[in-house]
């Protein structure tokens, strides 16, 4: 799978000017508000996104590695013979 690499500060500080923008009581008046609060919402979307890959993939390494240590454990697999 290709890895998509991000640069979520500089797209986290794009998210904060325009969340300023948008903020400001004329903004909709602006001629690019329509752009600006476009672009707000595809950040906002991307951001969570990578956000939840970022927590997946540290869950998946975790679970990875305690597999790991369970391989190596007492061999009886908590099954027991009646």
């Amino acid at each position: 799978m290709a890895e998509i690499k991000l640069d979520l500060d500089k797209l986290r500080a794009e998210l904060v000017e325009l969340e300023a923008f948008l903020a400001t009581p004329n903004s909709y008046a602006d001629a690019e508000f329509s752009g600006k609060n476009r672009r707000f919402n595809e950040l906002t979307e991307i951001i969570e996104l990578a956000e939840r890959r970022e927590k997946l993939e540290r869950n998946l390494a975790e679970a990875k590695e305690m597999a790991g240590r369970s391989v190596g454990g007492n061999g009886a697999g908590g099954c027991g013979a009646d």
